[in-house]
């Protein structure tokens, strides 16, 4: 009985929380490279799914050989993970036991703790990339030879611009996940926040599902913001692929929407000052250029701070949000053309006749 338990755990780990990307017959000679990324959720799980398809195009445009890229979905969203972790590993292991990967790229936080802790008993030695917030990865110990791409991001910045933005803000509802990765961020978001500002009520949305989140946006009144970091699922296992879950809640809520990752702008969000994923993807492509040829002994940082403040004007005009108001050199974004800019040609060429025909009669 428990070899067909243990037999059936891995046989619903390899088919619904492992995806392994399809390889062609080529991809097993010798000058193919061999790229491993381990994504601490699954593929389409925003914002990492932009990050990791950056990377994967820059490095593919930086080799004129191909590229294998396989990818380890830890599915990291319920408990039990320790068991499933010991599981994967050992999937890990039979399936590269013999043809270890040339790299391997760990993005979030979840799938750089498994792969630190599991890469001696799968095979150690090999180059590894990891990707994350640069505050998630304070207390992280890595060895030389490992490289390191993180995003500048820091919850009391984010939330300080927005309150320089709409000062009388009392009531911010910060939009986080169920998952046990998820409410360990709401947990530091809330001991950084608070402290800082008192008078502010921050409200988390973990123990929510998605109706009673949609019907709790609605809700909102005058004086709050909505501020959406990550979610991946709800308290029922509900999971929301790609941005999916972004036009719900900006249509759900009452209020203005609030984020921190560059390609939510557009799809919602006020704006701010935003982590640029597609220059932290391009930031690790360069990275394992230089990790596969040169090998470097110490352990390598690399900061991507985050963009120039930028606002989309559709989100400005609906909220009534001045653009006087937003900080110093901000960009907007998404803002129609005025009339000189689609008509300008035309209006000068109205012009040139009418000056010719009254040259003609004068």
């Amino acid at each position: 009985m428990r070899l067909t338990l243990q037999y059936l755990c891995c046989l619903a780990i390899a088919t619904s929380g492992l995806v392994f990307s399809c390889v062609p017959a080529w991809a097993q000679e010798d000058d193919v490279l061999q790229i491993l990324i381990i994504n601490s959720y699954d593929e389409s799980t925003p914002p990492y799914f932009t990050l990791k398809n950056t990377f994967m195009l820059e490095l593919q445009k930086q080799y004129t050989s191909p590229i294998a890229f396989r990818q380890f979905d830890l599915e990291a969203r319920s408990g039990g993970e320790l068991d499933r972790n010991d599981l994967k590993s050992r999937l890990l292991q039979n399936e590269y036991g013999s043809t270890p990967p040339d790299l391997v790229v760990s993005i979030g936080p979840p799938a750089i703790a498994f792969w630190l802790s599991r890469r001696d008993p799968v095979f150690s030695g090999i180059p590894f990339i990891a990707a994350a917030a640069d505050f998630a990865l304070a207390n992280v110990e890595f060895r030389r030879g490992d490289a390191v791409v993180v995003t500048h991001y820091s919850f009391q910045e984010g939330i300080g611009e927005l309150m320089g933005i709409l000062p009388d803000t009392s009531h911010i509802v910060m939009v986080i996940g169920a998952s046990k990765d998820e409410a360990s961020l709401a947990n530091f978001a809330r001991q950084a926040l608070e402290p800082i500002y008192p008078h502010v009520n921050f409200e988390f949305t973990n123990h929510l599902n998605l109706t009673a989140l949609w019907e709790r946006l609605g809700q909102l009144r005058p004086g709050s913001v909505v501020y959406y970091i990550l979610y991946d699922s709800d308290v029922d296992g509900v999971q929301l692929n790609h941005y999916s879950g972004m036009y719900r809640i900006r249509s759900s809520s009452s209020v203005p929407v609030f984020g921190p990752y560059d390609d939510q702008l557009g799809q919602g969000i006020v704006g701010g000052s935003l982590i640029r994923l597609t220059q932290v993807g391009i930031e690790m492509a360069v990275t394992a250029q230089e990790v596969l040829q040169e090998r470097p002994t110490d352990v390598a940082w690399k900061v991507i701070p985050l963009s120039t403040p930028t606002f989309d004007w559709q989100q400005l005009q609906a909220w009534g949000i001045a653009p006087s108001r937003l900080p110093t050199g901000s960009v907007i974004r998404f803002k129609p053309p005025g009339l000189w800019e689609q008509h300008g040609k035309w209006i000068l060429l109205a012009l040139f006749v009418f000056a010719v025909q009254v040259v003609l009669i004068t």
